[in-house]
């Protein structure tokens, strides 16, 4: 997506989501005092769970891809985190720690190491959003990466998914491509 994204349309839409809040000023109140929404609240609420698994990556690499995914601007999400090596300790730590500071992160520890695929299919049966996104625990996601990807989901429903660009940064945090 670009940077600019696509702007939002006043349409709107149904709520089937009981006592939802939104935090926007023109979305106040619940799903019972409002039959109708406008897109840009739905846009708010809908969630989005996002699976990671991590393997042998180092905390240092594993806490800034979780706060990435953590301070998105799209804020309707949860992190569904597979603890792939069960020896990793540190990580094991680190996640347990992201979880008291976060309800929104939920952890699966792996009682042997299943491999990347088996590890995100144990995640996606826990997964209870509507769209369901992919992080690697050693990236680091642009915090309105979510916001746009998922409005142009809502917006182009012909569309099923969306990828983005990335830049190559080395271990400091420079980066070096795009």
């Amino acid at each position: 997506l670009g940077e600019g994204g696509a702007e939002v349309s006043a349409g709107q839409m149904p709520i089937d989501q009981k006592n939802m809040v939104s935090d926007t000023p023109e979305c106040h109140g619940t799903a019972e005092s409002n039959t109708e929404i406008t897109r840009e609240c739905r846009l708010n609420m809908s969630l989005i769970s996002v699976l990671m698994s991590t393997y042998r990556e180092p905390v240092t690499y594993i806490e800034p891809a979780v706060r990435s995914i953590l301070n998105q601007t799209h804020r309707q999400l949860e992190l569904i985190m597979v603890l792939d090596d069960p020896q990793n300790t540190q990580a094991e730590a680190l996640i347990r720690q992201l979880t008291e500071e976060d309800s929104r992160v939920k952890v699966l520890k792996n009682e042997t190491n299943l491999g990347l695929v088996d590890s995100l299919n144990k995640a996606l049966k826990h997964a209870g959003g509507e769209y369901i996104a992919r992080m690697d625990a050693d990236d680091i996601s642009h915090p309105t990466r979510f916001e746009k990807q998922f409005k142009f989901l809502e917006e182009h429903s012909l569309f099923m998914w969306v990828g983005s660009n990335i830049s190559v940064m080395d271990e400091s945090g420079n980066i070096w491509g795009e």
